[in-house]
């Protein structure tokens, strides 16, 4: 059985895991940028009319936020119906990850990673906090989790931009607010006079022919960073 590599790759390196979890050194990967993608869900057979076979049992779901206080809400589309099926709403920024057998909504600001139910994806089965014990003095207050990523049915990777750490979770797991497993440490690839205290982890893909997840790190410095956002002084 083969194990599993954790790679770790970003615009300026690249890092792997094995099975236990353990990081080999970054070499360059060049530059690349991240993709969000949109999820489409499994619909249950209820909110499809029966007897027209033409109509495709899919979902959409969709995000909006009320500015400014950035407060979101998670809307599951039937288009067959051009309805909304349910809603959830949430306290802080986020994103909809995840493939058709299960979703999951990442709350960015709150530091909190739900699995969602395939056939209602606005009810959540599952929720854990991987805000962590690793925050530090002059540092963000929220861990900024960015992607949950399933690497087998008991393990997922939650990549968190405001830390150097990687949360692993249980998926299989039926928690209220549970804790991560444990925490994959990146913090001796955060480059010399990168002074914001974090490697910026962007975001990652699994390659399960290889058992690698290859990781994204950003290595910014988000002190330097226009405070509009539009560029990063050199």
């Amino acid at each position: 059985m083969r194990s599993l590599a954790l790679v770790v790759v970003a615009p300026l390196c690249i890092v792997a895991c094995t099975g236990d979890d353990i990081t080999f050194a970054p070499v360059d990967a060049g530059h690349h940028d991240a993709i969000a993608f949109d999820a489409t869900m499994p619909q249950d057979a209820g909110s499809v009319d029966a007897s027209d076979s033409s109509v495709p049992l899919v979902r959409r779901l969709l995000m909006t936020y009320e500015a400014p206080s950035m407060a979101g809400e998670l809307v599951a589309v039937d288009p067959a119906k051009g309805s909304a099926d349910g809603r959830l709403a949430f306290a802080a920024f986020g994103s909809v990850q995840g493939d058709q057998d299960v979703p999951y909504l990442v709350e960015s600001r709150a530091d909190v990673v739900a699995r969602l139910d395939p056939a209602h994806p606005w009810l959540a089965s599952s929720t854990w906090s991987v805000a962590g014990t690793d925050a530090f003095d002059g540092g963000e207050d929220y861990s900024d989790p960015v992607q949950v990523l399933v690497v087998a049915p008991n393990k997922a990777y939650v990549f968190r931009y405001n830390r150097d750490a990687i949360a692993v979770i249980d998926p299989t797991q039926v928690a209220d607010g549970g804790a991560a497993q444990s925490y994959i440490d990146l913090k001796s690839l955060q480059q010399a006079g990168d002074s914001d205290g974090h490697v910026d982890v962007a975001g990652a893909i699994f390659d399960s022919t290889r058992k690698r997840v290859y990781v994204a790190l950003g290595n910014i410095d988000i002190h330097l960073v226009d405070p509009q956002g539009f560029f990063q002084p050199t």
